[in-house]
């Protein structure tokens, strides 16, 4: 996916120059600032997920159920505001970010 993205580097010489990423490469931000960030995602921020691997407890483990752990909200609960998803593997259980995985979204080939 990082191939699909020019990044900058420096060549042989010392010039800057941009090359097609490759496997060590972060992938590039969705937005291209913190004001847009935040419009786009109702009001909040969206947290960087390459942090979140290795500031939460259990890591991969807890990346993926948060990812893949969004459900209808069990009676009882009170509902999300707008805007908001039920996710009980994120503190609080209440998520700005939208549903991200879906079943059979994606085509391997």
């Amino acid at each position: 996916m990082a191939a699909e993205y020019m990044y900058p580097d420096i060549d042989d010489d010392g010039n800057k120059i941009e090359r097609p990423g490759d496997i060590q490469d972060f992938m590039p931000a969705p937005y291209e600032n913190e004001i847009k960030a935040r419009l786009a995602n109702n009001g909040a921020e969206p947290p960087d997920i390459t942090l979140i691997n290795i500031a939460r407890e259990g890591n991969e483990d807890y990346l993926f159920s948060l990812l893949t752990g969004y459900e209808d909200v069990p009676p009882g609960q009170a509902q999300p505001a707008e805007g908001q998803a039920y996710n009980p593997y994120f503190h609080g259980y209440y998520i700005g970010m939208a549903q991200q995985l879906y079943n059979e979204s994606v085509d391997y080939e």
